[in-house]
């Protein structure tokens, strides 16, 4: 049975101009998975109300290990990428979240990316940590 990973955004957002540039992200990470994406929820006609932040929920149907930091790697570098292109410049960006969920709803991690936390991409990225040797390590 092929893993499935699921996009959902929240809001209007800037997040729905990047979807297929993510998608095609998750697919070249994990070939084989089924990836949906649902349409972003919408307020009632009539309705008015403020966008703080862009909102990304992914949910996976398994929990950790190499192909979730693939998949999430993926997605986050996609995600900082659309900021930089539709927030960065502007007086008031705003920030984006990334929120990744296991099978059973549980938070496998969060992303938040905004003027303060873009300055080190890397630190978002789950791969290349504890239990990995950096290349740098390998050197010596």
């Amino acid at each position: 049975m092929a893993e499935t990973i699921v996009l959902k955004v929240k809001g209007l957002t800037d997040y729905k101009d990047d979807l297929d540039e993510i998608v095609a992200a998750v697919r070249e990470a994990l070939p084989d998975a089924d990836v949906a994406v649902e349409d972003p929820q919408r307020m009632q006609k009539g309705r008015y109300g403020v966008v703080f932040g862009e909102i990304l929920n992914v949910s996976f149907s398994f929990a950790g290990g190499y192909a979730f930091g693939k998949v999430a790697d993926a997605i986050t570098k996609k995600a900082i990428e659309g900021w930089k292109r539709h927030q960065a410049e502007k007086a008031f960006p705003r920030p984006r979240f990334i929120n990744f969920y296991g099978p059973d709803g549980e938070v496998l991690k969060e992303v938040k990316i905004n003027k303060e936390t873009i300055a080190d991409e890397d630190a978002f990225l789950v791969g290349d940590r504890e239990g990995q040797q950096s290349t740098e390590d390998n050197d010596k």
